[in-house]
């Protein structure tokens, strides 16, 4: 169904527009990215004053970033369940709260790993401050992280009254699973932040580029392979009339078809060489019939006649064979990947995948073929 864009509210894709120039108008006020901010504002001034003096100011090298900004980012990012620093600078780049609390000035992932691990102490114990000034201020969740200790809400519990060691607990627990998170994308990233597209799609006009001649390739290959399959079916056709479809003629048959049209196939010729099995012991009675009357020798005829009875039975042997599969085993002849037995007269045992008109493209290396080896490997 055709949507025309007249009708749609909104729109996908970019459009121009302005937001509010007041960072404070991006947010409702209750959203908890305010809260955070508060809460780590809320610090005593000498909890704010190890925190800054922890920083070495002066000298030369870019301006360091706000040392109080870069703990309520950790925060708000734990208590959303983010642990990774290269999702924390992948959200600060496109999630709204995450710009309104770095004041888009978005850190990278190694500041934020570097600002956890420097002062690890200090951070674990700030944080765990703010967490009892939350729990404090009335907030028995702070996102996912849970400050009361308990499931349901209640206005006042003896799980909910915990020291600040306990706090202090929580906050160390969240900076050691930020830890291990990093580690983890550090061994497999590197310095990278995971999320960088590859080589030549960086900018606009090459990213059309490569999707054009992507979309030109496709239609190119989906092409060739619809004139190879009219060649395959009319080459069928013809083997299919002359009853033969055996060896390397069945095995070029079998590559442009998947498993039940070439069951289809399969039960066609089997009927053509029933047909003409039957045609020949006919035949061979006739002639057995005429040299009775005439009086001559009938055993050759005799063994003429038992050859085409043996020959029709396993035609029709094979015929209920493949009758039977293609009744049974419709529903998965779709996904069958190997050959089955060859026919009669193909040479060797001969195992190839099943292929479909359809063209894909590897999603990694979009140059990448596919590379058809023996065996069907």
């Amino acid at each position: 169904m055709e949507i025309r864009s007249a009708s749609c509210k909104y729109r996908g894709g970019p459009e121009g527009g302005l937001l509010p120039p007041d960072m404070r108008e991006w947010l409702p006020q209750e959203h908890l990215a305010w809260f955070v901010l508060d809460a780590v504002a809320a610090l005593s001034d000498g909890c704010r004053e190890r925190l800054r003096s922890s920083y070495r100011l002066g000298g030369s090298g870019r301006q360091a970033y706000d040392p109080e900004m870069l703990l309520a980012l950790l925060i708000y990012t734990y208590a959303n369940g983010v642990r990774s620093s290269r999702k924390m600078e992948r959200l600060c780049a496109t999630d709204v709260a995450f710009k309104v609390i770095c004041g888009l000035h978005g850190p990278d992932h190694t500041t934020i790993t570097r600002f956890r691990a420097d002062r690890l102490g200090l951070v674990e114990e700030l944080s765990g401050e703010v967490l009892q000034l939350c729990a404090r201020a009335g907030l028995g969740r702070l996102g996912e992280v849970a400050l009361d200790g308990t499931k349901i809400a209640a206005n006042a519990s003896l799980q909910a009254t915990h020291g600040r060691e306990w706090f202090a607990k929580q906050a160390r627990e969240l900076l050691e699973q930020a830890e291990r998170a990093d580690a983890e994308e550090d061994a497999q990233f590197g310095s990278a932040r995971g999320d960088e597209l590859p080589a030549g799609l960086g900018r606009r006009i090459e990213r059309l580029a490569r999707l054009r001649r992507g979309i030109a390739e496709i239609e190119a290959e989906e092409a060739t392979r619809a004139e190879a399959t009219r060649q395959v079916g009319e080459r069928t056709e013809e083997l299919l009339r002359g009853g033969r479809l055996a060896g390397r003629a069945a095995l070029r048959v079998h590559r442009n078809m998947d498993r039940r049209a070439w069951l289809e196939v399969r039960l066609g010729a089997i009927g053509a060489q029933i047909e003409r099995a039957g045609q020949r012991l006919d035949g061979e009675r006739q002639a057995w019939e005429q040299s009775r009357a005439e009086g001559r020798p009938l055993t050759p005829h005799t063994f003429r006649i038992a050859d085409a009875r043996k020959y029709l039975r396993r035609r029709l042997a094979a015929f209920a064979a493949v009758w039977q599969e293609l009744e049974e085993h419709a529903p998965a002849c779709r996904t069958a990947q190997t050959l089955p037995e060859a026919p009669d007269g193909a040479s060797g045992q001969h195992r190839q995948e099943t292929q479909t008109a359809k063209v894909k493209r590897n999603a990694t290396d979009p140059d990448s073929r596919v590379m058809p080896v023996r065996h069907g490997g």
